[in-house]
């Protein structure tokens, strides 16, 4: 054998190695990748399965708000109402000795009636089933009007834009931010933006409290781990930025049609 021939051979062989390496990289890369995907897709399944889980976790305790609000608005208030009616009729037939505890015990039964209606609203708002989100919204900015200097709510949205379970979702993360702006942030002043966007919608939520950024970025709080848990189920996502007072949140959600 020549040395031409030898050569021939050589490269033949080599040829013949490198034929047989690519097509096992080629075969190695698309087991790999068919691996990633399928690790991929298990991982959509588990995520999706989670938030189910958490959606009717969510919705289930709602229910439950919703049974003990009525109990109490149908049942406690009630009885309370009929209570503070027989009292105004007795207090004709009181003389004047009685009429500073008369006064007293008036006055206490309708801080306990207005206690008791607040917390029936804050466990289930009737008018947010009954009516809608812009509603119930209006509702919520009219009960903490007496806490606060200025509430203002602009939307483009009516009532009948969105469905219950987003309503409610949407609702308990605007009265979690009211909450930490009155009780923490001592603020005087909340302004809300309810505003439709090219693919969803986006919720501006301003005050002019003393709160900051950087102690909400740790995220610890029960009240902020229900809120990411209601921005979870929206598909929503949160951004928090320092304003000259006060804090601003700006929820998006990225989401063509509203279901």
């Amino acid at each position: 054998m020549d040395g031409e021939s030898v050569i021939s051979l050589i490269l033949l062989v080599i040829f013949g190695m490198l034929s047989v390496v690519l097509v096992l990289i080629i075969f190695i890369n698309k087991a790999k990748n068919k691996i990633q995907n399928e690790q991929l897709e298990k991982q959509l399944m588990i995520n999706a399965h989670r938030k189910n889980l958490l959606e009717y976790s969510v919705m289930g305790q709602e229910k439950e708000r919703d049974r003990l609000s009525a109990e109490l608005h149908d049942g406690i208030v009630s009885k309370l109402n009929i209570i503070h009616f027989k009292l105004t009729n007795l207090k004709t037939s009181l003389n004047k000795d009685t009429d500073n505890e008369y006064t007293s015990i008036n006055n206490l039964l309708h801080d306990t009636i207005t206690e008791t209606r607040r917390i029936s609203h804050d466990l289930f708002p009737v008018v947010l089933e009954s009516f809608g989100i812009i509603t119930a919204l209006e509702e919520l900015k009219e009960l903490n009007k007496s806490s606060l200097d200025e509430i203002t709510l602009t939307t483009d949205y009516t009532d009948s834009d969105f469905k219950i379970e987003k309503s409610v979702h949407l609702y308990r993360i605007v009265q979690e931010l009211f909450n930490n702006s009155i009780k923490y942030a001592k603020c005087s002043k909340i302004k809300i933006q309810l505003l439709k966007s090219e693919d969803g919608f986006i919720l501006i939520y301003q005050d002019n409290g003393i709160g900051k950024k950087s102690e909400l970025s740790e995220g610890k709080g029960l009240g902020i781990m229900n809120l990411k848990s209601r921005l979870s189920l929206l598909n929503a996502s949160m951004e928090i930025d320092n304003l000259s007072p006060g804090l601003q949140f700006k929820i998006t959600q990225h989401q063509k049609e509203l279901e």
